[in-house]
């Protein structure tokens, strides 16, 4: 990815910038692309995004409360994130980072082609031999081989059925809860719901939709307790 271009673009996004605010630009692997962040900051911005990226949609975030400042980790676009660390209130962030977000659209989108493609995961369906001719069928074969030769048929040909695309299948990323310790702590119920559901069984979209409640509550209590929370990868197939 070119120097100059990410440069260029965080100086226009800094001098956009509604609030007095450090900030990352950081894609979905933790690299860290350009930052006037903290050493503190730029850790857990590095982290957050590491872990939080693959699983958000855009327009999803993490606020973390740093020691002098917070910092707000925004899904910028599917790989890239925004990381502001500033002393403005939550909510004053998360609107600088939607106006980030529609003012450079064109120029983040083309940031984020630098990155190469995603790869895709696609199982074909193994092709069976044919079965072996039964005996009546070998002799009615070979009983016609020696038969004089016939006009052709002038019955229309059938149609062959139709063949169904390959699965397809993606990969994602499921939270375990390894500190169940944890749980003895937690008085909200909901929360408690939700670090329960962190039984390596449950995407985030899946236990939201099982509580009833928005992706976004799920994703940041898991932030809250990311040092009780891994994550494994599975592959599962793709509803169409």
């Amino acid at each position: 990815m070119s120097k100059k271009i990410v440069e260029e673009l965080a100086e226009k996004i800094a001098n956009s910038l509604p609030v007095r605010s450090r900030l990352a630009i950081i894609g979905d692997t933790g690299q860290v692309f350009h930052s006037t962040l903290t050493s503190e900051a730029r850790e857990a911005a590095e982290k957050i995004t590491k872990i939080g990226l693959p699983l958000w949609d855009v327009g999803d975030y993490q606020v973390k409360r740093l020691k002098n400042s917070q910092l707000l980790v925004y899904k910028i676009t599917n790989r890239l994130a925004l990381a502001l660390d500033s002393v403005e209130r939550e909510g004053v962030l998360i609107l600088a980072a939607k106006k980030v977000a529609s003012m450079f659209n064109n120029e983040l989108n083309k940031l984020e082609e630098l990155l190469g493609t995603v790869p895709t995961y696609e199982v074909e369906k193994p092709t069976l031999p044919s079965a072996p001719l039964k005996t009546e069928e070998r002799k009615t074969t070979l009983t016609s081989s020696t038969s004089p030769t016939t006009p052709p048929s002038t019955t229309p040909s059938a149609t062959l059925p139709s063949v169904k695309p390959a699965a397809k299948f993606e990969t994602v990323n499921i939270p375990v809860l390894v500190d169940k310790g944890v749980l003895k702590k937690v008085k909200d119920d909901m929360v408690r719901s939700i670090l329960e559901l962190c039984d390596g069984s449950h995407t985030t979209s899946e236990i939201a939709k099982k509580l009833n409640i928005p992706r976004s509550k799920v994703l940041i209590v898991l932030g809250n307790f990311s040092k009780a929370i891994n994550y494994i990868s599975s592959i599962r197939k793709v509803e169409e």
